[in-house]
C-alpha cells in the first residue's frame, strides 16, 4: 500500500524478536514477530495496532514490552499539534497504556515527529519540530520520564538561538540518557548538532 507509506519507521526489540513497521498513512504499526533470529530470520505479521488518526507510526521506538508511537499530526483540544501513544505489549496483544501531548499548542508543531528511549526505559525524549516561539518554529525536545506504567512531563530543551528552526527533527539518546543529540535544520538550510 503505497499510500499508507509503509516503512517509515522501524523499531526492533532488543531480542530481535519483534519488529514495529510505521505505516502512517493508515496511522498503524505494523507488528512482525520471529522464532529464528540471524542471518536466516523471516518474520510473521502479527497484527497491525494504532488509535486514532494524525499519521500513527511516523516514530517508533520500542524498550522491552512497551512500544512508543508518534502521530506527529494528531489534534488535541482542537488543535493539529500530535500525540505519542504509549502501548504495552502482553504476549501478541497490544494496549494502548498512556496517550502524550505537549503542553505547548501551537498548530502543526508536531510533537512526536521523532522519539528516543534510553536503555532502561526510564527516559523517553519527544522531538516538536514545528514548536513556535516568538512566532518563529525553532522546534524543541521534551523529556518524559516513567513513572509506575506512566511517563511525565519532567523538562523541555530548546536550541540556545533561536534562529535555528526545527529542532527536535531528529533525536537520539545513550542508553544511560547522559547524552543527547538532538539535529534540527537552520535558517541557513544546513543540519546543526546539539
Amino acid at each position: 500500500n503505497v499510500s499508507g507509506r509503509f516503512g517509515t519507521s522501524i523499531a526492533m526489540s532488543t531480542d530481535q524478536r519483534w519488529l514495529y513497521i510505521g505505516e502512517p498513512g493508515s496511522d498503524v504499526v505494523q507488528a512482525y514477530w520471529t522464532a529464528n533470529i540471524g542471518a536466516n530470520a523471516y518474520y510473521d505479521r502479527v497484527t497491525a495496532f494504532g488509535t486514532g488518526t494524525g499519521n500513527v507510526g511516523y516514530s517508533v521506538k520500542t524498550n522491552g514490552s512497551t512500544i512508543f508511537v508518534g502521530a506527529p499530526n494528531a489534534t488535541n483540544e482542537e488543535v493539529n499539534n500530535g500525540n505519542v501513544y504509549v502501548f504495552t505489549r502482553t504476549s501478541n496483544a497490544f494496549a494502548l497504556s498512556n496517550t502524550l501531548s505537549s503542553n505547548w499548542k501551537n498548530e502543526n508543531a508536531n510533537f512526536g515527529a521523532s522519539l528516543a528511549v534510553d536503555g532502561t526505559g526510564g527516559n523517553l525524549f519527544v522531538g516538536i519540530p514545528g514548536s513556535t516561539q516568538s512566532g518563529i518554529y525553532n522546534g524543541r525536545v521534551e523529556r518524559y520520564i516513567k513513572d509506575g506504567s506512566n511517563y511525565v512531563f519532567n523538562e523541555y530543551i530548546e536550541h540556545p538561538n533561536e534562529e535555528i528552526g526545527n529542532f527536535g527533527s531528529s533525536i537520539s539518546v545513550s542508553s544511560d540518557a547522559v547524552a543527547l543529540v538532538v539535529s534540527s535544520q537552520g535558517s541557513s538550510g544546513r543540519e546543526e548538532t546539539t
